[in-house]
């Protein structure tokens, strides 16, 4: 039997805000904070065996700074409430001067890193080149 006295203790960068309750026969689950501020639930046996010591997308280890640049996005600031609730988003600014809500999942992996009307110019430079025009 596992020790489910586990209220306050902390497990990588998560803090267990709530004691753990059973969802099924042989889980449990408990409500964690993480040191970015973000809630969650958390399986109790995945943060015993340190599997879920903190957030998917934390900000705290990411290259996901306010006012750092990715690609050519600039990221202006984290935008609260946003109709997508999968993760935090972030107002960002392309070097054209658009600006675009990005999912930090996206920035992290290097997805949208570039507006689509750059691409479009980047495409048509490109083709340009290869055409000697």
């Amino acid at each position: 039997m596992i020790d489910l006295n586990i209220l306050g203790k902390k497990f990588g960068r998560r803090t267990v805000i709530e004691a753990p309750f059973r969802i099924s026969k042989s889980q449990f689950s408990c409500k964690c904070v993480c040191e970015c501020g973000n809630i969650k639930l958390v399986n109790v046996s995945s943060l015993l065996l340190g599997r879920a010591g903190k957030c998917r997308a934390c900000p705290l280890d990411s290259k996901i700074k306010i006012g750092s640049r990715l690609g050519s996005r600039t990221i202006i600031k984290q935008v609260e409430n946003h109709v997508s609730t999968r993760g935090r988003q972030y107002l960002t600014r392309c070097d054209c001067g658009q600006e675009k809500i990005v999912r930090s999942c996206d920035l992290a992996n290097n997805r949208s890193l570039i507006c689509r009307s750059c691409t479009s110019k980047l495409v048509m430079t490109n083709y340009n080149k290869s055409k000697n025009i």
